[in-house]
């Protein structure tokens, strides 16, 4: 069975396909990888996905008419140029299913991760070096000579 939990803070590899299921128009678009950091729920991300390959079509322009759509959707500009989808029907919209796994997660560095070491390691080294108020750094003596 697939893993599909999205609920955690960790970072997961995910891959997705986008499928469109009007009976006699059913297709697989291009299968995605992509690395999810947020806390999403499955509803909330078949939205985003839905939302962002929408946007896609009508931006990029780059997605192919599947070869079985002959007559769908309309030969109109804000469906199609040519042979490039670059929309859907409105009505049709309610046919766009995801399907997602996730492939691995990892957990997620601390925020400024390293600044926050680089922070830590400066402190150390003050620390340790000679005490500068009695000179003894100037003179090559030792701490507590």
């Amino acid at each position: 069975m697939a893993d599909n939990n999205l609920r955690d803070d960790m970072l997961k590899l995910v891959q997705y396909k986008i499928i469109f299921v009007k009976r006699d128009y059913e297709h697989v678009f291009q299968e995605q990888e992509e690395l999810v950091a947020d806390n999403i729920d499955a509803a909330g991300y078949t939205m985003w996905k839905i939302a962002v390959f929408m946007q896609q079509l009508c931006e990029q322009r780059q997605t192919p008419v599947p070869a079985k759509w002959k007559r769908y959707p309309p030969n109109d500009r804000q469906y199609r140029e040519a042979d490039t989808l670059v929309g859907l029907p409105e009505e049709d919209k309610k046919y766009l299913r995801v399907y997602y796994k996730v492939l691995d997660r990892w957990p997620r560095e601390a925020y400024k991760f390293e600044e926050k070491q680089i922070a830590v390691l400066t402190q150390i080294r003050d620390n340790l070096q000679p005490s500068k108020r009695f000179g003894a750094a100037r003179f090559g003596i030792g701490q507590f000579a």
